[in-house]
Formats: structure tokens, C-alpha cells, sequence
């Protein structure tokens, strides 16, 4: 691997001028202490799309998200994330919003995703490939993960999130537990089927290293709850919204930071917070103290970037002394993740077009993988075996179901009615690998809402078809 000197010269960019670039840096460790890498390669790509009656150039989106094994020091596809054009010119969205890893394993992730195709869509929560529960049309405003509880948070979708209303629901301003282990979610298909035992009474904005503490927002306040959510705590009433989330939680459990805006200057503060039941607090005007893209922490040092700078607090109880902070380095392009290695000198830096391992005792830098330019990668092969929406939908008589195969596999596509009961084998053999699609005609079935599913050894999806006569 290419060593690199410490010092580079500042090369000022921008991220909305570029095509492609790296961004969203995440880690975990495995059992054998191995560091494993998340990252994003966003990228716009050009096609040309033609229908009866016209022939456009379409730019797609391509956010897929791979995986770096520190210990073989290679990258592979771990998430497919895209808004790309399908057959008769039709955008179809398979997008992630986030996941998250419960365990050190990297084949253990918990996705949110959305699906949209046709006038179809929404948001799922579940294993990838495995169950999953249907979130609705937006992507949920929050996806934690709570270590001693060993379940996940999820905030209420976007869409039923409000302050006010004249006729409340049960549903808005809440959030919910989500345990996949639990077997109560193998009869749970979508959010309105939820247990109200399984509900927070607030939108869960935030779950701290802290022990068992939740953060958010219900009605116009900020609160908070010491004890996974169940105690609502109203903070600072209505004097600040919390704008993003937690900054840090100290290692020994003896403070919290909070990035918040004063609701009547806009300014925004950071909060330190002594204790959970908000008796001891300090409130500072961030701009004054920091300014930073990126953060990431260990113990009591926050390391954090200002667009291709990176610095570091080694203490985080002196933070609001700007004299504390030390600077480490310049980067040739922004930075766009940091990502700390728990009991380690090394940290890793994403920039835009570069991944990084650095050394904070030493000062050593090493260059781990650079963006590929277009014309060394591969032509685009799936990933993995996925079922599309079908197109069009609602549709009046017929409509065109699609599905990508990874390899040559025996598969069964079947069209069932609401009450489970047959109504067309579209596919019934061995395909190969790519993509296909198949026509399905209902001119002999009434109006109504039915289901499709993809089956091969290995894998098993169902979704709905509307069919309006």
C-alpha cells in the first residue's frame, strides 16, 4: 500500500459538482478485532431511454454501499442503493435509508429501505432478503440501535410526524421497539399492526451511549427519558429544537453533548449535559467552539473534520477551550467520514475520492482504496437476486413484472388473489442470471388488489399488484 507524507496541499471542491465521489463512512469490529468498513460510492450516470413515442437521456443514481474487510484489505457490493430507468422509460427507486449492525458480525445488518416502482412504493424495515414490516411512503425520521435492551428504535415515518393536529392520532408522535428475535414481528406486516406495547410515547431522535438514554422531540419540546424511553423528561421546554443529534457520549457515562438550535436566534448551541435528569447542564454557541463536517469519537477524544481539515480534541471535558484542539492534517480533497478504531492509534479518513488509515501516534498515513475511475469497472452485473414493482400499477388489463438473478437459478414467479389462492404460474423453470421480465394479462379477473412472488432455492419476496377495470 502507498505510503503517503502526513502534509498535502489544500485543493479546494465541491460535492455537488462532482459525478462521483465516496461519502458515509461506517465501521464495526469483528471477534477477532478486525476492522470492517462501510462506505458510499455515489454516482450519476447517463442513459438513453426510449419509448413509441420519444427517445430521452435520463440520468440515473447509483448510492451503493460497500463493504472494506481491513483484514484482506478488499471492497466488495454490500447494499444496492439506486434510481435507475427500467423498460418503457420508468424510474424504478431501491433505495436505502440507513442500517445498522447489531452484533460485530457485518452479515448481521438491519435495513430501511425503499422500494418504488410504477405508482407503487414505500419503506420497509427487516433483514435484507428476510422479513420485514412496511414502514409507509417516507423514510423514517430516526433507526437506533439500544445495546442493552439489544432491540432497535424507530421513529414514526416522516408523513405522521406533526406538532399540532385537530384530531390526534394514536399513531402520530411515536416511535416503536423493533427486536427482530422477537416472534411477535413473523405476524406483523405493517406499522398500523404494531402493539401499543411496543410504542414510545415520543419521537425518538436519538439513543445515547449513555445508559438507556432516548432524546427527541414530542409536541414543540425537547425531552429526553433515562430509561429507554419509558419516563419523559421535558427539557429546556420550548427554548431550543434539537437540529441533528448526539456529538458524543463520554466513555465513562459522566456527560452527554447535545447539537440544538435556539428556537428564537435559529443559532445553534451545543449542550453539555451533566447528569439525565437535566439538573446539571452548560450551553455554549458552537460557532465559537467548533465548526465541523464530520466527527467521530473514542473515550474522551473527538475527532472531527472542517471540509478537508482534521482535527482533534484529546479531552473531551476541555472541548470549550478552543486552545485544546489540535490540528492533524490536511487532506487533498473534503472529507466525507471518519471512523475511530476502538482501543487503537489508528483512525480512518473517507474523502471524496480516497479512504485513508492514519496513524495518530506516529503520524503515518496509508492510502487503503481510491475511487475507480468508470472505465476500469466491470459492466453491471446484479449483486443479488431482487424482485421489481411491477409496471404499470394500478393496470388495466396487463402488466410487466421484472426480476434480477445473480446466477442461473430454478425459479417460480405466482400471481395470488387476497385469500392466498392461485390465480397465475407466470414462471416455472430454470432462468439465468440478469435481468427478465415477464407479461402477466388479467382480463379474465376482477378489479382488486392481488399478490406476486419470486421464489428460488434461496430466496422468496412478495409484493402487491392493483388491478382496476
Amino acid at each position: 500500500m502507498k505510503k503517503l507524507a502526513l502534509l498535502f496541499f489544500l485543493i479546494p471542491i465541491s460535492l455537488s459538482a462532482q459525478e462521483k465521489y465516496f461519502h458515509e463512512l461506517k465501521g464495526i469490529e469483528d471477534s477477532t478485532e478486525t476492522t470492517h468498513l462501510f462506505y458510499r460510492i455515489f454516482e450519476n450516470k447517463e442513459t438513453t431511454c426510449s419509448t413509441t413515442e420519444q427517445t430521452s437521456q435520463i440520468t440515473q443514481q447509483f448510492n451503493d454501499i460497500y463493504h472494506y474487510d481491513s483484514k484482506n484489505g478488499e471492497s466488495e457490493l454490500y447494499l444496492t442503493d439506486y434510481e435507475r430507468i427500467l423498460p418503457f422509460c420508468e424510474y424504478e427507486f431501491n433505495t436505502v435509508g440507513t442500517y445498522l449492525h447489531p452484533t460485530n458480525d457485518p452479515d448481521s445488518v438491519i435495513v430501511i429501505r425503499g422500494t418504488f416502482g410504477g405508482l407503487y412504493g414505500g419503506y420497509t424495515l427487516g433483514k435484507e432478503f428476510g422479513h420485514s414490516i412496511y414502514l409507509g411512503y417516507s423514510n423514517p425520521l430516526g433507526f437506533f440501535y439500544d445495546p442493552i435492551l439489544e432491540s432497535f428504535v424507530v421513529t414514526t415515518p416522516v408523513e405522521e410526524v406533526v406538532v399540532k393536529e385537530a384530531q390526534p392520532s394514536e399513531y402520530l408522535r411515536k416511535s416503536f421497539y423493533y427486536d427482530p428475535k422477537n416472534p411477535i414481528w413473523d405476524s406483523i406486516t405493517s406499522y398500523s399492526e404494531i402493539p401499543d406495547s411496543l410504542f414510545i410515547d415520543f419521537s425518538v431522535l436519538g439513543v445515547s451511549d449513555y445508559p438507556g438514554t432516548y432524546y427527541g422531540a414530542k409536541d414543540s419540546n425537547f425531552v429526553f427519558a433515562g430509561d429507554h424511553g419509558k419516563t419523559l423528561i421535558d427539557w429546556f421546554g420550548n427554548e431550543f429544537y434539537l437540529d441533528e443529534s448526539t456529538i458524543i457520549g463520554s466513555e465513562n457515562r459522566s456527560f452527554l453533548l447535545f447539537e440544538l438550535r435556539d428556537k428564537y436566534s435559529g443559532n445553534l448551541r451545543l449542550v453539555k449535559l451533566n447528569d439525565w435528569q437535566g439538573k446539571h447542564f452548560m450551553i455554549f454557541d458552537l460557532a465559537e467552539i467548533l465548526d465541523f463536517s464530520e466527527y467521530t469519537s473514542y473515550g474522551d477524544t473527538l475527532y472531527y473534520s472542517n471540509k478537508d481539515s482534521l482535527f482533534v480534541h484529546p479531552k473531551i471535558e476541555t472541548l470549550f477551550e478552543p486552545r485544546n484542539e489540535l490540528f492533524l492534517n490536511v487532506f487533498p480533497k473534503e472529507i466525507t467520514g471518519l471512523y475511530k478504531k476502538p482501543n487503537s492509534n489508528i483512525l480512518y479518513v473517507l474523502t471524496t475520492d480516497e479512504l485513508f488509515e492514519v496513524n495518530i501516534e506516529s503520524k503515518e498515513i496509508t492510502s487503503l482504496k481510491k475511487l475507480p475511475v468508470s472505465n476500469e469497472e466491470p459492466k453491471e452485473v446484479p449483486n443479488s437476486i431482487s424482485l421489481h414493482q411491477n409496471y404499470p400499477n394500478p393496470f388495466n388489463p396487463s402488466t410487466t413484472i421484472s426480476f434480477e438473478l445473480d446466477k442461473p437459478a430454478e425459479v417460480t414467479l405466482t400471481v395470488f388473489d387476497a385469500l392466498g389462492r392461485t390465480v397465475a404460474v407466470l414462471v416455472n423453470k430454470q432462468k439465468s442470471a440478469g435481468l427478465h421480465q415477464v407479461g402477466f394479462d388479467a382480463s379474465n379477473l376482477s378489479s382488486g388488489v392481488y399478490l406476486y412472488r419470486l421464489e428460488t432455492e434461496a430466496f422468496s419476496e412478495t409484493k402487491r399488484l392493483t388491478l382496476i377495470k
